[in-house]
């Protein structure tokens, strides 16, 4: 499914917040998880949410690369900065 795109602003964003968010409090560190809440965000028009959700999509993101440089080349993994 193609989130947000897929979903009637009145009655499905908050839908899909709550099941993101749910998905977020399973598996934290879920990088795509918090980019598609970013976009639900931004369509609600809920920039500071969205801005949020995004910086922390980008963090979760740059943190994966760097456990698998660490698988590789043998360097302690850096932690996620909540």
């Amino acid at each position: 499914m193609d989130w947000p795109v897929n979903c009637r602003k009145d009655i499905e964003y908050p839908q899909a917040v709550a099941a993101l968010k749910e998905a977020i409090r399973i598996e934290p560190p879920q990088a795509d998880v918090h980019y598609r809440l970013a976009l639900t965000y931004q369509a609600m028009g809920k920039t500071h949410k969205a801005e949020a959700k995004s910086k922390r999509a980008q963090q979760l993101q740059a943190t994966t690369r760097d456990d698998l440089l660490h698988k590789v080349s043998g360097e302690a993994p850096k932690l996620p900065v909540e």
